[in-house]
Protein backbone atom coordinates (compact mmCIF):
# COMPACT_ATOMS: atom_id res chain seq x y z
CA UNK A 1 0.00 0.00 0.00
CA UNK A 2 1.01 3.59 -0.53
CA UNK A 3 0.28 6.38 1.96
CA UNK A 4 -1.37 9.39 0.42
CA UNK A 5 -2.51 12.72 1.81
CA UNK A 6 -5.60 14.72 1.04
CA UNK A 7 -5.43 17.92 -0.94
CA UNK A 8 -6.71 21.36 -0.11
CA UNK A 9 -10.51 21.73 -0.20
CA UNK A 10 -12.41 21.80 -3.44
CA UNK A 11 -16.02 22.73 -4.12
CA UNK A 12 -18.53 20.18 -2.80
CA UNK A 13 -20.06 18.27 -5.75
CA UNK A 14 -23.75 17.41 -5.86
CA UNK A 15 -23.66 14.51 -8.30
CA UNK A 16 -24.53 10.93 -7.40
CA UNK A 17 -21.56 9.44 -5.56
CA UNK A 18 -22.46 5.76 -5.96
CA UNK A 19 -20.74 4.16 -2.97
CA UNK A 20 -22.32 1.27 -1.05
CA UNK A 21 -20.87 0.70 2.39
CA UNK A 22 -20.20 -2.96 3.19
CA UNK A 23 -18.18 -3.04 6.39
CA UNK A 24 -16.07 -1.10 8.83
CA UNK A 25 -13.31 -2.42 11.05
CA UNK A 26 -10.04 -1.54 12.70
CA UNK A 27 -6.67 -2.72 11.44
CA UNK A 28 -3.01 -2.06 12.23
CA UNK A 29 -1.59 1.07 10.66
CA UNK A 30 0.60 0.56 7.64
CA UNK A 31 2.51 3.80 8.15
CA UNK A 32 6.20 3.28 8.81
CA UNK A 33 8.78 5.87 9.77
CA UNK A 34 11.85 6.22 7.59
CA UNK A 35 14.83 5.25 9.75
CA UNK A 36 17.43 6.45 7.25
CA UNK A 37 18.45 9.81 8.72
CA UNK A 38 21.42 11.37 10.52
CA UNK A 39 19.91 14.62 11.78
CA UNK A 40 16.50 15.92 12.77
CA UNK A 41 15.95 19.52 11.70
CA UNK A 42 12.96 21.44 13.04
CA UNK A 43 11.51 24.58 11.49
CA UNK A 44 9.32 26.69 13.77
CA UNK A 45 7.48 28.91 11.30
CA UNK A 46 5.81 31.44 13.57
CA UNK A 47 3.44 34.35 13.09
CA UNK A 48 5.86 36.94 14.45
CA UNK A 49 9.20 35.08 14.57
CA UNK A 50 10.67 31.97 13.01
CA UNK A 51 13.70 29.84 13.70
CA UNK A 52 15.23 26.41 13.40
CA UNK A 53 17.06 23.84 15.47
CA UNK A 54 18.72 20.50 14.80
CA UNK A 55 19.67 17.41 16.73
CA UNK A 56 22.05 14.60 15.84
CA UNK A 57 20.59 11.10 15.89
CA UNK A 58 23.44 9.80 18.00
CA UNK A 59 23.13 12.64 20.50
CA UNK A 60 19.42 11.95 20.99
CA UNK A 61 20.19 8.44 22.23
CA UNK A 62 22.67 9.64 24.86
CA UNK A 63 21.57 13.21 25.60
CA UNK A 64 18.14 14.08 24.13
CA UNK A 65 18.36 17.73 25.16
CA UNK A 66 21.54 18.32 23.17
CA UNK A 67 19.68 20.40 20.61
CA UNK A 68 21.43 23.07 18.58
CA UNK A 69 19.48 26.30 18.07
CA UNK A 70 20.76 28.81 15.57
CA UNK A 71 22.13 31.91 17.31
CA UNK A 72 23.36 33.73 14.24
CA UNK A 73 20.32 35.88 13.46
CA UNK A 74 21.53 39.46 13.59
CA UNK A 75 18.82 41.46 15.34
CA UNK A 76 18.93 44.44 13.04
CA UNK A 77 20.36 47.77 14.09
CA UNK A 78 20.42 46.70 17.72
CA UNK A 79 23.65 44.79 17.14
CA UNK A 80 22.31 41.79 19.03
CA UNK A 81 22.17 38.12 18.19
CA UNK A 82 18.75 36.50 18.29
CA UNK A 83 17.57 32.88 18.49
CA UNK A 84 14.76 33.69 16.06
CA UNK A 85 14.20 36.14 13.24
CA UNK A 86 11.04 38.04 12.23
CA UNK A 87 8.76 36.18 9.83
CA UNK A 88 9.21 38.93 7.27
CA UNK A 89 9.77 38.43 3.54
CA UNK A 90 11.00 41.11 1.12
CA UNK A 91 10.66 40.64 -2.64
CA UNK A 92 11.87 42.69 -5.59
CA UNK A 93 9.32 44.43 -7.84
CA UNK A 94 9.48 41.34 -10.10
CA UNK A 95 8.47 39.19 -7.08
CA UNK A 96 11.91 37.62 -6.76
CA UNK A 97 13.45 36.95 -3.36
CA UNK A 98 15.45 39.80 -1.83
CA UNK A 99 15.70 39.19 1.93
CA UNK A 100 14.13 37.45 4.91
CA UNK A 101 13.90 38.23 8.62
CA UNK A 102 15.85 41.10 10.14
CA UNK A 103 17.64 41.59 6.83
CA UNK A 104 14.28 42.10 5.11
CA UNK A 105 13.16 44.71 7.63
CA UNK A 106 16.46 46.59 7.45
CA UNK A 107 16.56 46.47 3.65
CA UNK A 108 13.00 47.77 3.38
CA UNK A 109 13.78 50.59 5.81
CA UNK A 110 16.78 51.60 3.70
CA UNK A 111 14.69 51.49 0.53
CA UNK A 112 12.05 53.68 2.18
CA UNK A 113 14.63 56.30 3.12
CA UNK A 114 15.46 56.63 -0.58
CA UNK A 115 11.81 56.39 -1.71
CA UNK A 116 12.67 53.19 -3.60
CA UNK A 117 10.37 50.86 -1.68
CA UNK A 118 7.00 51.44 -3.34
CA UNK A 119 7.31 48.66 -5.94
CA UNK A 120 8.79 46.12 -3.55
CA UNK A 121 6.74 43.51 -1.67
CA UNK A 122 7.03 43.26 2.11
CA UNK A 123 5.09 40.49 3.87
CA UNK A 124 4.88 40.42 7.67
CA UNK A 125 2.93 38.13 9.99
CA UNK A 126 1.25 36.47 7.04
CA UNK A 127 0.89 33.06 8.71
CA UNK A 128 -2.44 34.15 10.21
CA UNK A 129 -3.92 34.16 6.70
CA UNK A 130 -4.33 30.40 7.17
CA UNK A 131 -6.11 30.65 10.51
CA UNK A 132 -9.80 29.75 10.60
CA UNK A 133 -9.98 29.20 6.83
CA UNK A 134 -11.86 26.00 6.01
CA UNK A 135 -11.03 26.15 2.31
CA UNK A 136 -7.42 26.86 1.41
CA UNK A 137 -6.38 26.26 -2.17
CA UNK A 138 -3.30 26.82 -4.26
CA UNK A 139 -4.96 29.98 -5.58
CA UNK A 140 -5.12 31.69 -2.17
CA UNK A 141 -4.02 35.33 -2.50
CA UNK A 142 -2.59 37.44 0.31
CA UNK A 143 -1.50 41.08 0.41
CA UNK A 144 1.74 42.68 1.50
CA UNK A 145 1.78 45.58 3.98
CA UNK A 146 0.76 48.05 1.26
CA UNK A 147 -2.00 45.88 -0.21
CA UNK A 148 -0.15 44.44 -3.20
CA UNK A 149 -1.43 40.90 -3.95
CA UNK A 150 0.58 37.72 -4.40
CA UNK A 151 -0.01 33.98 -4.34
CA UNK A 152 0.16 32.84 -0.71
CA UNK A 153 1.84 29.56 -1.62
CA UNK A 154 4.75 31.44 -3.19
CA UNK A 155 5.16 33.63 -0.10
CA UNK A 156 5.22 30.64 2.26
CA UNK A 157 7.48 28.64 -0.05
CA UNK A 158 10.07 31.40 -0.38
CA UNK A 159 10.12 31.96 3.38
CA UNK A 160 10.54 28.28 4.25
CA UNK A 161 13.17 27.98 1.53
CA UNK A 162 15.22 30.70 3.20
CA UNK A 163 15.05 28.95 6.58
CA UNK A 164 16.20 25.72 4.93
CA UNK A 165 19.00 27.54 3.10
CA UNK A 166 20.18 29.18 6.33
CA UNK A 167 20.19 25.83 8.14
CA UNK A 168 22.05 23.99 5.39
CA UNK A 169 24.68 26.74 5.30
CA UNK A 170 25.18 26.38 9.06
CA UNK A 171 25.54 22.59 8.78
CA UNK A 172 28.07 23.03 5.99
CA UNK A 173 29.98 25.55 8.08
CA UNK A 174 30.19 22.98 10.87
CA UNK A 175 31.55 20.45 8.39
CA UNK A 176 28.80 17.87 8.85
CA UNK A 177 28.63 17.03 5.16
CA UNK A 178 24.95 16.12 5.57
CA UNK A 179 22.69 16.13 2.52
CA UNK A 180 19.00 17.09 2.43
CA UNK A 181 18.00 13.43 2.03
CA UNK A 182 19.86 12.51 5.22
CA UNK A 183 17.78 14.87 7.34
CA UNK A 184 14.39 14.16 8.89
CA UNK A 185 12.57 17.48 8.62
CA UNK A 186 9.90 18.65 11.05
CA UNK A 187 7.64 21.64 10.40
CA UNK A 188 5.51 23.03 13.23
CA UNK A 189 1.88 24.11 12.83
CA UNK A 190 -0.87 25.09 15.30
CA UNK A 191 -2.95 22.13 16.46
CA UNK A 192 -6.15 24.14 15.99
CA UNK A 193 -5.53 24.54 12.25
CA UNK A 194 -7.68 22.73 9.72
CA UNK A 195 -6.37 19.75 7.77
CA UNK A 196 -6.21 21.88 4.64
CA UNK A 197 -4.08 24.52 6.38
CA UNK A 198 -1.64 21.83 7.52
CA UNK A 199 -1.54 20.42 3.99
CA UNK A 200 -0.92 23.90 2.61
CA UNK A 201 2.14 24.25 4.84
CA UNK A 202 3.36 20.81 3.75
CA UNK A 203 3.03 21.79 0.10
CA UNK A 204 4.98 24.99 0.70
CA UNK A 205 7.75 23.07 2.46
CA UNK A 206 8.00 20.50 -0.34
CA UNK A 207 8.12 23.26 -2.96
CA UNK A 208 10.90 24.83 -0.87
CA UNK A 209 13.01 21.74 -1.53
CA UNK A 210 12.31 19.50 1.47
CA UNK A 211 11.95 15.86 0.34
CA UNK A 212 8.29 14.95 0.84
CA UNK A 213 8.95 11.55 2.39
CA UNK A 214 11.37 13.13 4.86
CA UNK A 215 8.90 15.76 6.07
CA UNK A 216 6.90 15.44 9.29
CA UNK A 217 4.32 17.84 10.66
CA UNK A 218 4.46 18.56 14.41
CA UNK A 219 1.60 20.18 16.30
CA UNK A 220 2.93 23.09 18.32
CA UNK A 221 1.42 22.39 21.78
CA UNK A 222 2.36 18.72 21.46
CA UNK A 223 5.96 19.58 20.64
CA UNK A 224 6.17 21.87 23.67
CA UNK A 225 4.63 19.20 25.90
CA UNK A 226 7.16 16.61 24.70
CA UNK A 227 10.04 19.02 25.38
CA UNK A 228 8.90 19.56 28.96
CA UNK A 229 8.79 15.79 29.55
CA UNK A 230 12.55 15.72 29.06
CA UNK A 231 13.31 18.67 31.33
CA UNK A 232 14.48 18.04 34.89
CA UNK A 233 12.13 19.36 37.60
CA UNK A 234 14.42 22.29 38.41
CA UNK A 235 13.93 23.54 34.83
CA UNK A 236 10.13 23.55 35.27
CA UNK A 237 9.31 26.45 37.55
CA UNK A 238 6.23 25.52 39.58
CA UNK A 239 6.36 21.80 38.81
CA UNK A 240 7.11 18.86 41.05
CA UNK A 241 7.86 15.17 40.52
CA UNK A 242 4.21 14.54 39.60
CA UNK A 243 4.83 15.96 36.12
CA UNK A 244 6.53 12.69 35.18
CA UNK A 245 4.21 10.39 37.15
CA UNK A 246 1.97 8.11 35.02
CA UNK A 247 -1.64 9.21 35.22
CA UNK A 248 -0.77 12.89 35.62
CA UNK A 249 -3.14 15.08 33.61
CA UNK A 250 -2.16 18.60 32.67
CA UNK A 251 -3.28 21.38 30.38
CA UNK A 252 -0.87 22.63 27.71
CA UNK A 253 -1.31 26.33 26.91
CA UNK A 254 0.82 27.34 23.93
CA UNK A 255 0.79 31.12 23.59
CA UNK A 256 2.59 32.26 20.46
CA UNK A 257 2.56 35.37 18.35
CA UNK A 258 -0.63 34.58 16.45
CA UNK A 259 -2.63 31.98 18.33
CA UNK A 260 -3.41 30.45 21.68
CA UNK A 261 -3.35 26.67 21.22
CA UNK A 262 -4.68 24.69 24.20
CA UNK A 263 -5.05 20.96 24.82
CA UNK A 264 -4.95 18.42 27.68
CA UNK A 265 -2.42 15.59 27.96
CA UNK A 266 -2.00 12.59 30.23
CA UNK A 267 1.26 10.82 31.01
CA UNK A 268 0.85 7.08 30.47
CA UNK A 269 2.76 4.15 31.94
CA UNK A 270 5.11 3.58 29.01
CA UNK A 271 6.44 7.14 29.22
CA UNK A 272 4.35 8.38 26.31
CA UNK A 273 1.52 10.92 26.25
CA UNK A 274 -2.08 10.73 25.13
CA UNK A 275 -4.37 13.59 24.21
CA UNK A 276 -7.49 13.90 26.37
CA UNK A 277 -9.11 16.89 24.72
CA UNK A 278 -8.97 18.09 21.13
CA UNK A 279 -7.08 21.32 20.61
CA UNK A 280 -8.97 24.53 21.34
CA UNK A 281 -7.79 28.03 20.60
CA UNK A 282 -8.14 31.31 18.81
CA UNK A 283 -6.21 34.24 17.41
CA UNK A 284 -5.37 35.65 20.83
CA UNK A 285 -1.60 35.52 20.62
CA UNK A 286 0.87 38.30 21.28
CA UNK A 287 0.28 40.09 17.98
CA UNK A 288 -3.30 40.89 19.02
CA UNK A 289 -1.77 43.08 21.73
CA UNK A 290 0.37 44.78 19.09
CA UNK A 291 -2.74 45.53 17.06
CA UNK A 292 -4.46 47.24 19.99
CA UNK A 293 -1.29 49.18 20.77
CA UNK A 294 -1.25 50.39 17.18
CA UNK A 295 -4.95 51.23 17.40
CA UNK A 296 -4.20 53.51 20.33
CA UNK A 297 -1.90 55.55 18.11
CA UNK A 298 -4.54 55.55 15.38
CA UNK A 299 -6.90 57.10 17.91
CA UNK A 300 -4.31 59.74 18.76
CA UNK A 301 -2.71 60.62 15.44
CA UNK A 302 -5.29 59.45 12.90
CA UNK A 303 -5.37 56.66 10.34
CA UNK A 304 -3.48 58.54 7.56
CA UNK A 305 -0.41 58.96 9.76
CA UNK A 306 -0.40 55.32 10.85
CA UNK A 307 -0.91 54.12 7.29
CA UNK A 308 2.07 56.22 6.30
CA UNK A 309 3.99 54.68 9.20
CA UNK A 310 3.49 51.28 7.60
CA UNK A 311 4.70 52.48 4.22
CA UNK A 312 7.41 54.99 5.06
CA UNK A 313 10.49 54.70 7.21
CA UNK A 314 9.36 54.83 10.85
CA UNK A 315 12.09 57.33 11.69
CA UNK A 316 10.54 59.82 9.28
CA UNK A 317 6.93 59.23 10.26
CA UNK A 318 6.60 62.03 12.76
CA UNK A 319 7.40 64.56 10.04
CA UNK A 320 4.02 63.74 8.51
CA UNK A 321 2.10 65.32 11.38
CA UNK A 322 0.37 68.61 10.60
CA UNK A 323 0.84 69.86 14.15
CA UNK A 324 3.25 69.19 16.99
CA UNK A 325 2.93 65.95 18.93
CA UNK A 326 2.23 67.60 22.26
CA UNK A 327 -0.87 69.37 20.99
CA UNK A 328 -2.09 66.17 19.34
CA UNK A 329 -1.72 64.27 22.62
CA UNK A 330 -3.47 66.95 24.66
CA UNK A 331 -6.45 66.86 22.30
CA UNK A 332 -6.84 63.07 22.49
CA UNK A 333 -8.74 60.94 25.01
CA UNK A 334 -5.36 59.85 26.37
CA UNK A 335 -4.38 63.38 27.41
CA UNK A 336 -4.14 62.43 31.09
CA UNK A 337 -2.45 59.10 30.47
CA UNK A 338 0.21 59.86 27.85
CA UNK A 339 2.56 62.82 27.82
CA UNK A 340 5.93 63.93 26.48
CA UNK A 341 9.00 64.03 28.67
CA UNK A 342 11.73 65.63 26.62
CA UNK A 343 12.08 63.53 23.46
CA UNK A 344 10.26 60.55 24.97
CA UNK A 345 6.62 59.61 25.26
CA UNK A 346 5.52 58.31 28.67
CA UNK A 347 2.49 56.07 28.99
CA UNK A 348 0.59 55.32 32.19
CA UNK A 349 1.06 51.62 33.07
CA UNK A 350 -2.73 51.30 33.38
CA UNK A 351 -3.04 51.97 29.64
CA UNK A 352 -0.62 49.15 28.89
CA UNK A 353 -2.55 46.76 31.13
CA UNK A 354 -5.79 47.76 29.42
CA UNK A 355 -4.22 46.96 26.06
CA UNK A 356 -3.20 43.50 27.25
CA UNK A 357 -6.42 42.73 29.10
CA UNK A 358 -8.74 41.67 26.19
CA UNK A 359 -6.18 39.16 24.92
CA UNK A 360 -5.48 37.79 28.39
CA UNK A 361 -9.19 37.45 29.15
CA UNK A 362 -9.72 35.58 25.88
CA UNK A 363 -7.00 33.11 26.86
CA UNK A 364 -8.44 32.60 30.35
CA UNK A 365 -11.94 32.12 28.89
CA UNK A 366 -10.68 29.41 26.53
CA UNK A 367 -8.97 27.63 29.41
CA UNK A 368 -12.11 27.77 31.57
CA UNK A 369 -14.23 26.44 28.72
CA UNK A 370 -12.01 23.36 28.52
CA UNK A 371 -12.18 22.84 32.29
CA UNK A 372 -15.98 23.18 32.25
CA UNK A 373 -16.36 20.90 29.23
CA UNK A 374 -14.03 18.21 30.49
CA UNK A 375 -15.02 18.02 34.14
CA UNK A 376 -14.19 14.32 34.28
CA UNK A 377 -10.50 15.15 33.91
CA UNK A 378 -8.27 15.59 36.92
CA UNK A 379 -6.08 18.38 35.58
CA UNK A 380 -3.72 19.37 38.36
CA UNK A 381 -1.16 21.41 36.44
CA UNK A 382 -1.11 24.00 33.67
CA UNK A 383 1.93 24.13 31.41
CA UNK A 384 2.55 27.59 29.92
CA UNK A 385 4.74 27.61 26.79
CA UNK A 386 5.38 29.86 23.81
CA UNK A 387 6.95 33.29 23.64
CA UNK A 388 3.85 35.17 24.83
CA UNK A 389 3.63 32.93 27.92
CA UNK A 390 6.79 34.60 29.23
CA UNK A 391 4.82 37.82 29.77
CA UNK A 392 4.34 38.40 33.52
CA UNK A 393 0.90 39.96 32.97
CA UNK A 394 -0.24 36.74 31.32
CA UNK A 395 1.26 34.52 34.02
CA UNK A 396 -0.23 36.55 36.88
CA UNK A 397 -3.71 36.56 35.31
CA UNK A 398 -3.70 32.78 34.83
CA UNK A 399 -2.52 32.21 38.40
CA UNK A 400 -5.38 34.35 39.70
CA UNK A 401 -7.92 32.58 37.47
CA UNK A 402 -6.78 29.07 38.48
CA UNK A 403 -5.66 29.27 42.12
CA UNK A 404 -6.15 25.51 42.60
CA UNK A 405 -3.83 24.57 39.72
CA UNK A 406 -0.07 24.39 39.71
CA UNK A 407 1.21 26.77 37.02
CA UNK A 408 4.38 25.56 35.32
CA UNK A 409 6.73 27.91 33.46
CA UNK A 410 9.59 25.97 31.83
CA UNK A 411 12.95 27.50 31.12
CA UNK A 412 13.15 28.63 27.49
CA UNK A 413 9.36 28.68 27.14
CA UNK A 414 9.79 30.57 23.87
CA UNK A 415 11.90 27.72 22.47
CA UNK A 416 9.79 24.86 23.83
CA UNK A 417 7.97 24.29 20.53
CA UNK A 418 11.15 24.42 18.46
CA UNK A 419 13.16 22.08 20.67
CA UNK A 420 10.17 19.82 21.20
CA UNK A 421 9.78 19.51 17.44
CA UNK A 422 13.32 18.13 17.28
CA UNK A 423 12.47 15.54 19.93
CA UNK A 424 9.26 14.66 18.08
CA UNK A 425 11.30 14.10 14.93
CA UNK A 426 13.32 11.40 16.68
CA UNK A 427 10.20 9.86 18.23
CA UNK A 428 7.09 10.63 16.11
CA UNK A 429 4.96 8.18 18.11
CA UNK A 430 5.46 9.97 21.45
CA UNK A 431 1.76 10.96 21.43
CA UNK A 432 -0.02 7.59 21.32
CA UNK A 433 -3.59 8.83 20.74
CA UNK A 434 -5.41 11.97 19.71
CA UNK A 435 -8.95 13.32 20.01
CA UNK A 436 -10.70 14.16 16.76
CA UNK A 437 -11.47 17.83 16.11
CA UNK A 438 -13.93 16.98 13.35
CA UNK A 439 -16.26 14.24 12.18
CA UNK A 440 -14.79 12.63 9.06
CA UNK A 441 -16.65 10.65 6.46
CA UNK A 442 -17.48 9.96 2.84
CA UNK A 443 -20.53 10.73 0.75
CA UNK A 444 -22.77 7.79 -0.08
CA UNK A 445 -26.05 7.15 -1.89
CA UNK A 446 -28.76 4.86 -0.49
CA UNK A 447 -32.25 3.93 -1.69
CA UNK A 448 -34.51 6.87 -0.93
CA UNK A 449 -36.67 6.56 2.20
CA UNK A 450 -39.28 9.31 2.52
CA UNK A 451 -39.43 8.79 6.29
CA UNK A 452 -35.80 9.74 6.92
CA UNK A 453 -34.38 11.39 3.80
CA UNK A 454 -34.58 14.96 2.54
CA UNK A 455 -36.41 15.26 -0.80
CA UNK A 456 -33.86 17.83 -1.99
CA UNK A 457 -31.29 15.03 -2.24
CA UNK A 458 -33.33 12.67 -4.44
CA UNK A 459 -31.52 11.33 -7.50
CA UNK A 460 -33.41 9.18 -10.01
CA UNK A 461 -31.50 6.24 -11.46
CA UNK A 462 -32.52 3.35 -13.73
CA UNK A 463 -32.89 1.07 -10.72
CA UNK A 464 -34.93 3.53 -8.64
CA UNK A 465 -34.68 6.65 -6.51
CA UNK A 466 -31.65 7.27 -4.32
CA UNK A 467 -30.81 9.79 -1.61
CA UNK A 468 -27.56 11.36 -2.73
CA UNK A 469 -24.84 12.95 -0.61
CA UNK A 470 -25.50 11.20 2.69
CA UNK A 471 -22.66 11.68 5.17
CA UNK A 472 -21.26 8.25 6.03
CA UNK A 473 -19.26 8.71 9.24
CA UNK A 474 -15.83 7.09 9.44
CA UNK A 475 -14.74 8.65 12.72
CA UNK A 476 -16.66 11.07 14.89
CA UNK A 477 -15.71 14.38 16.49
CA UNK A 478 -14.31 13.91 20.04
CA UNK A 479 -13.54 10.23 19.38
CA UNK A 480 -10.15 9.11 20.68
CA UNK A 481 -8.08 7.45 17.95
CA UNK A 482 -4.86 5.52 18.52
CA UNK A 483 -2.05 6.46 16.13
CA UNK A 484 -1.33 2.77 15.48
CA UNK A 485 -4.84 2.07 14.22
CA UNK A 486 -6.25 2.60 10.76
CA UNK A 487 -10.00 2.56 10.22
CA UNK A 488 -10.95 0.46 7.21
CA UNK A 489 -13.94 0.70 4.91
CA UNK A 490 -14.75 -1.81 2.18
CA UNK A 491 -16.48 -0.31 -0.84
CA UNK A 492 -18.22 -2.02 -3.74
CA UNK A 493 -17.83 0.31 -6.70
CA UNK A 494 -18.62 0.39 -10.39
CA UNK A 495 -15.32 -0.05 -12.21
CA UNK A 496 -14.47 1.37 -15.59
CA UNK A 497 -11.18 0.68 -17.31
CA UNK A 498 -11.18 4.14 -18.83
CA UNK A 499 -12.30 6.34 -15.94
CA UNK A 500 -10.83 6.25 -12.41
CA UNK A 501 -13.15 5.94 -9.45
CA UNK A 502 -13.22 8.99 -7.19
CA UNK A 503 -13.53 8.89 -3.41
CA UNK A 504 -14.10 12.15 -1.55
CA UNK A 505 -13.44 12.77 2.13
CA UNK A 506 -15.43 15.31 4.13
CA UNK A 507 -14.97 16.94 7.53
CA UNK A 508 -17.77 18.34 9.66
CA UNK A 509 -17.82 20.43 12.81
CA UNK A 510 -20.96 18.51 13.84
CA UNK A 511 -20.81 15.22 15.71
CA UNK A 512 -23.74 13.77 13.76
CA UNK A 513 -23.82 15.26 10.26
CA UNK A 514 -26.52 14.01 7.88
CA UNK A 515 -25.46 15.34 4.47
CA UNK A 516 -22.14 16.28 2.93
CA UNK A 517 -23.39 19.71 1.82
CA UNK A 518 -24.89 20.86 5.12
CA UNK A 519 -23.57 23.75 7.21
CA UNK A 520 -20.28 22.97 8.91
CA UNK A 521 -19.26 20.38 6.32
CA UNK A 522 -16.20 20.82 4.09
CA UNK A 523 -14.76 18.68 1.31
CA UNK A 524 -11.13 18.02 2.21
CA UNK A 525 -10.11 16.39 -1.02
CA UNK A 526 -10.70 13.68 -3.57
CA UNK A 527 -8.75 10.51 -4.15
CA UNK A 528 -8.75 9.13 -7.71
CA UNK A 529 -8.30 5.38 -7.99
CA UNK A 530 -7.45 3.61 -11.25
CA UNK A 531 -8.12 -0.12 -11.64
CA UNK A 532 -6.20 -2.64 -13.69
CA UNK A 533 -8.19 -4.20 -16.51
CA UNK A 534 -10.64 -6.93 -15.53
CA UNK A 535 -13.92 -8.36 -16.73
CA UNK A 536 -15.78 -7.48 -13.54
CA UNK A 537 -18.36 -4.70 -13.65
CA UNK A 538 -17.95 -4.19 -9.91
CA UNK A 539 -14.81 -4.21 -7.80
CA UNK A 540 -14.26 -4.36 -4.08
CA UNK A 541 -11.90 -1.81 -2.63
CA UNK A 542 -10.46 -1.61 0.87
CA UNK A 543 -9.61 1.93 1.97
CA UNK A 544 -7.75 2.45 5.25
CA UNK A 545 -8.00 5.87 6.87
CA UNK A 546 -5.31 6.91 9.35
CA UNK A 547 -6.59 9.70 11.60
CA UNK A 548 -4.41 9.38 14.69
CA UNK A 549 -1.30 11.07 13.30
CA UNK A 550 -0.66 14.79 12.95
CA UNK A 551 -1.70 14.52 9.29
CA UNK A 552 -4.55 12.64 7.69
CA UNK A 553 -3.35 9.57 5.78
CA UNK A 554 -5.09 7.14 3.41
CA UNK A 555 -4.12 3.84 1.80
CA UNK A 556 -6.08 1.88 -0.80
CA UNK A 557 -6.01 -1.75 -1.96
CA UNK A 558 -7.86 -3.53 -4.77
CA UNK A 559 -9.17 -6.65 -2.99
CA UNK A 560 -9.58 -8.62 -6.24
CA UNK A 561 -5.95 -8.35 -7.29
CA UNK A 562 -4.28 -7.43 -4.00
CA UNK A 563 -2.37 -4.73 -5.82
CA UNK A 564 -1.69 -1.21 -4.70
CA UNK A 565 -4.10 1.23 -6.26
CA UNK A 566 -2.59 4.31 -7.90
CA UNK A 567 -3.96 7.41 -6.21
CA UNK A 568 -3.95 11.11 -7.02
CA UNK A 569 -5.82 14.09 -5.64
CA UNK A 570 -7.80 16.90 -7.14
CA UNK A 571 -6.36 20.23 -6.04
CA UNK A 572 -8.48 23.34 -5.81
Amino acid sequence: MVDVLFSQPVQVPREHIGIKLKSISSAPSTKEHDSNYLIVAALDFGTAYSGYAFSMRGDFKTNPLKIHVNQAWNAGGRQLLSLKTPTTLLLNPDKQFKAFGYEAENAYSNLAMDDDHFDHFLFRRFKMNLHNKKKIGNDLIIEDITGKPMAALDVFTLSIKELVKHLMALLEKHGTGVEMQEIRWVLTVPAIWTDSAKQFMRKGAVQAGIPEKKLYIALEPEAASIFCQYLPTEKLEGADFKMAKPGTQYMVVDLGGGTADITVHEKVSNGHLKELSSATGNNCGGTSVDERFLQMFVDIFGRPVINALKEEDPLCCLNLLDKDIESVLSASKYAKEIYLKGAKMRINPKIIKDIFNPTIQSIVTLMKEICDREQSFEVSQILLVGGFSECSLVQDAIKRAFPDKRIINPDEAGLAVLKGACLFGHKPDYIISRVMQYTYGTGISLPFDANIHDKEHIVKEEDGEFCDGLFEVIVRKNDTVDISTAIEHNFTVDCNDEEPWELSLYASTNEKPLYVDEKGCTLLGSMKISFSKANDTERELRVAFLFGNTELGVTATDILTGETVSSTFNLN
